[in-house]
């Protein structure tokens, strides 16, 4: 699980889909819901490690605010040449949680929103009379992974919240499924170098749909996704 999301967000701003006459890069944001003891802890510890191997990773503060959260994305800015377009300048970010609190301590309304700005990678910016505020992030791209049990998640999250778009564009994934075994076994922790390899390869790829890509793909690298 941890190695898949990361090599579909790893495409960053690279990979869009024409939709509506705009381009819209990948977004993910991806809850692992379960009871305590089916493994949410360690597929996010897993995502990450093989998040960190990449070339150039983001990684986000795990604990942030509204404010935190765009200041953190300002400075993780890319830019990159398009082959047909030229120069293509974006902010990018990737939140690990191993528990959705420690990432959000409570549902924080302003923040919310902000992610669900980011989701729709528009151009962002924000001004305060105050201290000459003025930040401009000119395509945001933000992907998350959390992990959450059941009761945690109706607690943290009012009812309200279910009816806006912010949890629409959540991807919950939950299971119930318990691996009963040996704490004090040995394991094999080791990251797969195929998987990995496949990940840094991703970064190379230059990917545009103006439809499902089950139907039509135009990629500059000859590399159909």
């Amino acid at each position: 699980m941890g190695g898949d999301f990361d090599h579909r967000r790893h495409s960053r701003a690279k990979a869009y889909v024409i939709s509506g006459g705009e381009r819209l890069t990948p977004n993910i944001y991806c809850a692992l819901v379960g009871h305590p003891g089916t493994g949410k802890t360690r597929c996010v510890k897993r995502s990450r490690r093989y998040y960190m191997e990449i070339d150039e990773p983001h990684l986000a503060p795990t604990s942030m605010s509204a404010s935190s959260m765009i200041d953190a994305m300002s400075k993780n800015k890319r830019s990159v040449m398009m082959p047909d377009d030229g120069p293509f300048e974006y902010n990018s970010m990737y939140i690990t949680a191993d528990e959705l609190s420690a990432f959000m301590k409570s549902y924080d309304e302003e923040a919310v929103g902000t992610m669900s700005e980011y989701y729709d990678p528009q151009p962002y910016r924000q001004t305060r009379r105050t201290g000459d505020l003025n930040i401009k992030i000119k395509s945001p791209q933000l992907n998350l992974i959390v992990g959450t049990t059941p009761s945690n998640l109706l607690h943290y999250m009012p009812e309200i919240a279910w009816e806006q778009g912010f949890t629409s564009r959540f991807i919950m994934v939950f299971s119930d499924e318990r691996t009963v075994g040996d704490d004090f076994a040995a394991v094999d922790t080791s990251l797969s170098a195929d998987l990995i390899h496949d990940l840094n390869l991703s970064a190379a790829w230059w990917v545009s749909s103006k439809s499902p890509p089950s139907t039509e793909t135009q990629s500059t690298s000859g590399v159909n996704w």
